[in-house]
């Protein structure tokens, strides 16, 4: 049997014995598949999933292709799966999962250790009722070097995420394969603006503080950016003679502003999400210290083409930056370390939007917006987790997480909650996702036809656009206009305005799926265009 999952999510199964069951073709088995991270078979018929978060589900769909155990229901059979614990999940058609495991000492050492479970009854766990782990389920070490990238064909990073016309940009790449081109497109849509030119070929070692510091490769492609270029999201794409397509994603940002609207792309929350190398803001272990993680490294969170995953990092701002072009709304673009290094640009701005998930912020970044708000700013937030916790940059290379005890360093433990800007703050609801649902009248639903009780963004990239992460209205803050609430049972995304009376005002639509429901539904984006319309005026 072999299942796959497409870039929605739906499941589709496959059966060869001596010949192709249904004449070859899949059948869709299933929906919702591209909230796991990781989904590998086990015997007839079992398919484990890790989900966002880490835990492991199990479910069954017989050889015959007639019907799940448990109604396609998953059965939950335990926790600390994820990215943040082992760097490559498999199983085996015995009940065997073998992991390659994260190292979790004070100070990572090789994440090479290959972990043995077996779960005992995994043929019969639903009719059952219950699940059984050999030894309880803790882990038995069978070996040792197995290390594991699966980027590792073909690798690279940029020499600096953030570039402006006239200066030059590198690409450190490694590769095994020969015959790899690398040309710059732009992003959303891929348009190549340079001419594809070879890679030479040849994997480059790592240095021992490769995690910190930097993986130290040399540089295999280059340019210097032309004048022609505007400022926006471009990659690097590699591509091999097989078609293997890898990016490298940078920013043009304007040699001065020259668009009434800035896009600051969250960088810092790419790069606390980046698990390339094992370890990242994250990932288990580094008990007690500050946790220093390099950009200058490949990127597993930066994804410009669905991968059959829910997505809340660039592949979910692409949506974003893809509906301000086809709107015509001029934008430049930014990176978090730009507004870190020099706020002045920020004032010259009739708006400033935050992407889907800005949740890393330094002192000096959230000072920055603070004073842009006081001076008449506006500020649109299509995101969730937003301004939530503090960083510091280590040097332009590198980003110091945690405080010197090794404690997460959220802002609202010293009394800067981010609803002191955004009007909202985080809730603890995680990973589910419904539509939102109409508080009251509101100027911003014009065109819409909504009203209160109605309810909108069914359909987004992640499942609806109330999800993932989401935050509420904090009911003690004057003057905050309420206008939609998610219908998540556990408190759903509350969308709110809040005006100013300097004439700035924000907006925020406080769920990390919102961009995602920009191409399915029309709600979402009549509503957005009316804030962007209003931010223009």
């Amino acid at each position: 049997m072999i299942h796959g999952v497409d870039p929605g999510g739906g499941l589709w199964w496959y059966r060869y014995d001596n010949g192709w069951a249904n004449g070859g073709a899949g059948v869709r088995i299933g929906s919702g598949f591209h909230e796991y991270q990781t989904l590998t078979a086990g015997p007839d018929g079992v398919i484990y999933g890790v989900r966002q978060g880490g835990d492991l589900h199990w479910y069954r769909f017989h050889p015959d292709g007639a019907r799940w155990d448990n109604g396609g229901k998953p059965i939950w059979v335990g926790n600390g799966w994820g990215e943040g614990f082992h760097k490559q999940v498999c199983s085996d058609d015995e009940g065997c999962v073998y992991a390659v495991s994260v190292d979790r000492g004070a100070v990572p050492g090789n994440d090479d250790a290959l972990h043995w479970y077996r779960l005992m009854n995994a043929r019969t766990v639903a009719t059952d009722g219950r699940y059984e782990w050999h030894g309880g389920g803790s882990a038995t070490t069978v070996g040792n070097g197995f290390s594991v990238e699966p980027t590792g064909a073909v690798q690279g990073y940029a020499s600096s995420l953030t570039i402006r016309a006239g200066e030059r940009i590198g690409f450190p790449i490694s590769t095994s394969l020969t015959g790899v081109t690398a040309a710059v497109v732009r992003m959303p849509g891929r348009q190549r603006v340079s001419d594809p030119a070879p890679v030479a070929t040849g994997v480059q070692p790592l240095p021992p503080d490769y995690r910190t510091r930097g993986c130290g490769w040399a540089e295999r492609a280059g340019l210097t950016v032309p004048a022609s270029w505007s400022s926006g999201l471009y990659a690097l794409e590699m591509t091999s003679p097989g078609g293997l397509r890898r990016h490298v994603p940078f920013v043009v940002r304007p040699v001065r502003p020259s668009a009434p609207i800035a896009f600051l792309v969250p960088t810092n929350t790419y790069n606390a999400y980046n698990v390339w190398g094992g370890h990242n803001q994250y990932s288990a272990g580094e008990e007690g210290r500050q946790r220093q993680v390099t950009f200058l490294r490949p990127s597993t969170s930066t994804a410009v083409e669905p991968t059959g995953r829910i997505d809340h990092l660039l592949l979910s701002d692409l949506f974003l930056v893809k509906w301000m072009e086809d709107n015509g709304f001029r934008h430049d673009c930014y990176i978090d370390g730009d507004l870190d290094a020099d706020g002045t640009w920020l004032r010259q701005y009739k708006a400033l939007v935050l992407g889907s998930h800005p949740e890393y912020w330094s002192e000096r970044m959230r000072q920055r917006v603070v004073d842009y708000l006081a001076g008449g700013g506006r500020l649109i937030y299509t995101g969730g987790n937003g301004m939530y916790e503090r960083m510091s940059y280590a040097s332009g290379t590198a980003v110091t997480h945690r405080t010197t005890k090794g404690a997460r360093d959220e802002y609202h433990a010293d009394g800067k909650s981010e609803s002191q800007i955004l009007g909202v703050a985080l809730t603890g609801a995680y990973m589910d996702f419904h539509p939102y649902r109409v508080v009251a009248d509101h100027p911003l639903l014009a065109g819409t036809g909504l009203r209160p009780g109605d309810r909108f963004g069914h359909v987004a990239h992640n499942g609806a656009a109330s999800g993932w992460e989401v935050d509420a209205l904090n009911p003690d803050l004057p003057g905050v206009q309420h206008i939609a609430r998610g219908d998540n049972p556990g408190g759903g995304a509350d969308m709110v305005f809040w005006p100013k009376p300097n004439g700035g005002w924000v907006f925020s639509a406080s769920s990390m799926s919102f961009n995602g429901a920009l191409p399915h539904d029309a709600a979402i984006r009549q509503i957005l265009r009316n804030v962007f319309d209003l931010a223009l005026s």
